[in-house]
């Protein structure tokens, strides 16, 4: 190939006819395919009859660079090894076994198809619960190259697909600017954060992005700045979410999600000693010899980070120490060994999230699951002498409204059942209160704990301080599926609560805890309101506040294992 640059042939002739013949040997040496090749040679020609000053011709020539480096027929060869999969998996990442599974199924099916066909994966999880790291994997193991391209308040559809190139400042989508990037036809696309796509730009956004996420229409992707189809069939696709519940439908149906839970304080433990620190360590240049943390401060790092489902926060702080340790060694201080009492001076530890210790009326503690993971969030409800009205305060309040009035006509419902008069319902002016864990959180799975928190307040009875609730409401006291169950236990077990309540159809997942969570955390699967009622509500009446000496009778009266339960902190 010629090495001159292209404005080099053109200044050979002042009508660019050079470096048009320049350009003409160069489409035909790119092995484009027949329609491309036809669409190619007739921008040559109109290219040949623009002025070189012109900016059009400019613009043309722009396009020429593009199209001609595209990986049209440049791709690798893959290396699968089937039953090596879980073991380099396993060799890469702690945990996240039911993840690990559906990758290699999904992979050995990829194989077995080689057709392209296979729906793409939607790696589902908060942030640092391992979802690109796990892309990086399957390019490794497939020996591919890999691009990264995040979706994060992408509004435009050409964001997606480009512009004609005929405009100024065109260029192609971020699909095609990727596939340049990774120089082959077949690299690990992985496409990050699906479910933050904005929705104030101009086109479908949704639309354009399942035109190179379909397996059906993939072989045939048109960007618009291109205007020629580039096969994607290919490309390994690989989807990232915080929540799925969020993908626009349009995208949706076309993946398959794979959910990782995150992480326990033990799996945290593990992976910070294997996996964290010697990283960090690698990044700084520091051996074992020269700087190490024992487990025991290991695990006070870890109960700081305790109310992230991930490992981000943990391995910043484990980063910085890290830093700090080679300021240390390279100016001679010596190998750092660090252990628990040091801590304080080394990071900032904030003990973890401040959990409510004791059972209160009218406070309910919901498994939920958010963005950044699954975790125990609370509803409190307050009544007031007044009108039978509603005050909703916290996140997505306004969109839990009808939720919230589904709760009330259960109670209503259900009064003379738990002794409560209906009149004190026509007279109470009810404040529902969401607390910060709700938002951008499943809308649904709270239904249960907002029952659980009204019943509580007009009867009296508190809710157990160790019980978590996650169930999805009927307007008749049944309880439905709901999403991510095995992250809610993880939750529940990461906040110290005993009992998980949750609906008697969504106990298949649960096969997938680890032993040691189930050791921990009592799942309860129930079918009726009324069950879990049973279940999270203690069987006391809380006295009116001034009656100061019925309340220390009262808390006398609680069952040991109740007494317990309350001292503990719900653990």
């Amino acid at each position: 190939m010629d090495r001159n640059p292209p404005d080099a042939h053109a200044s050979l002739d002042s009508n660019g006819h050079a470096e048009i013949a320049f350009l003409r040997e160069r489409v035909r040496a790119a092995a484009l395919p027949d329609d491309v090749q036809a669409s190619a040679e007739l921008e040559l020609a109109r290219l040949e009859r623009l002025p070189v000053a012109s900016m059009e011709y400019g613009l043309v020539r722009s396009y020429f660079d593009w199209l001609l480096a595209l990986p049209w027929d440049r791709r690798t060869e893959d290396q699968l090894d089937v039953k090596a999969t879980r073991h380099h998996l396993d060799a890469g990442h702690f945990g996240l076994d039911h993840a690990k599974e559906e990758i290699a199924h999904h992979l050995a099916a990829m194989k077995l198809r080689g057709d392209g066909l296979a729906p793409t994966l939607c790696l589902v999880g908060p942030a640092g619960s391992g979802k690109t790291s796990l892309g990086h994997s399957i390019a490794r193991l497939l020996g591919r190259q890999l691009v990264r391209v995040s979706l994060r308040t992408t509004a435009d559809e050409s964001d997606i697909l480009g512009q004609r190139h005929t405009l100024a400042d065109a260029m192609p989508g971020k699909i095609m600017r990727g596939i340049r990037r990774a120089g082959v036809r077949n690299p690990v696309f992985i496409v990050e954060e699906i479910d933050r796509l904005g929705t104030r730009g101009h086109g479908d956004v949704a639309a354009a992005l399942f035109e190179a996420l379909d397996p059906k229409a993939r072989s045939r992707f048109t960007d618009h700045y291109l205007d020629v189809p580039f096969d994607l069939s290919e490309v390994l696709f690989i989807t990232t979410a915080g929540l799925f519940e969020q993908v626009p439908e349009t995208v949706a149906d076309c993946l398959e999600p794979v959910f990782l839970p995150g992480y326990v304080q033990e799996e945290k433990c593990q992976i910070a000693r294997q996996y964290l620190l010697p990283r960090e360590r690698e990044k700084c240049g520091l051996s074992e010899d020269q700087f190490d943390v024992d487990d025991f401060a290991i695990t006070q790092l870890v109960a700081a980070t305790s109310s992230e489902a991930g490992v981000s926060a943990l391995k910043s702080r484990l980063g910085a120490m890290t830093r700090r340790a080679a300021l240390a060694v390279a100016g001679g201080e010596g190998p750092v060994r660090l252990v628990a009492e040091d801590l304080p001076r080394w990071t900032e530890l904030t003990g973890g999230d401040v959990t409510e210790q004791s059972p209160e009326v009218g406070l309910a503690r919901a498994l939920v699951i958010t963005r950044g993971g699954a975790a125990v969030s609370y509803i409190e409800v307050t009544r007031v002498p007044g009108r039978a009205e509603m005050t909703l305060t916290g996140p997505q309040s306004e969109q839990r409204r009808e939720l919230v009035q589904t709760a009330l006509t259960i109670v209503r419902a259900s009064a003379k059942r738990y002794d409560i008069d209906p009149k004190l319902i026509e007279a109470t002016h009810l404040h529902v209160h969401f607390h910060d864990e709700l938002a951008q959180s499943d809308l649904s799975s709270v239904g249960l704990a907002i029952v659980a928190a009204l019943i509580s307040a007009f009867t009296g009875k508190p809710v157990r301080a160790d019980v978590g609730l996650t169930g999805n409401i009927s307007l008749r006291g049944r309880l439905r599926n709901v999403p991510s169950v095995v992250g809610k236990v993880l939750a529940a077990r990461r906040s110290e609560l005993s009992h998980v309540v949750i609906p008697s159809d969504s106990t298949g997942a649960l096969e997938r805890l680890p032993d040691y969570v189930r050791d921990a955390v009592q799942v309860h699967g129930v079918t009726t309101v009324e069950e879990a009622l049973d279940l999270a509500l203690l069987q006391i009446i809380v006295p009116k506040p001034e009656d100061a000496s019925a309340i220390g009778l009262l808390q006398s009266d609680i069952p040991p294992n109740d007494q317990s339960q309350q001292n503990a902190g719900g653990g």
